[in-house]
């Protein structure tokens, strides 16, 4: 299912983040566009440094 999610969202217009346990393990194209960070550089940060304070989503949330 993630493999899914991460195809439907590859070309979203929005920023896209898929984590564990706050680590950063996948992003979109357009995450690496908004934030002018490698997807090499996204991966190696956790989810409170690009988006400090900002209420993270889980998959529970919304499914694909």
């Amino acid at each position: 299912m993630e493999s899914t999610c991460q195809e439907e969202t590859s070309h979203a217009e929005e920023a896209v983040f898929w984590h564990r346990q706050e680590r950063i393990v996948a992003v979109n194209d357009q995450a690496c566009r908004i934030l002018g960070y490698s997807r090499k550089e996204l991966q190696s940060m956790c989810m409170e440094q690009v988006a400090p304070g900002v209420p993270i989503k889980t998959g529970h949330d919304k499914a694909c």
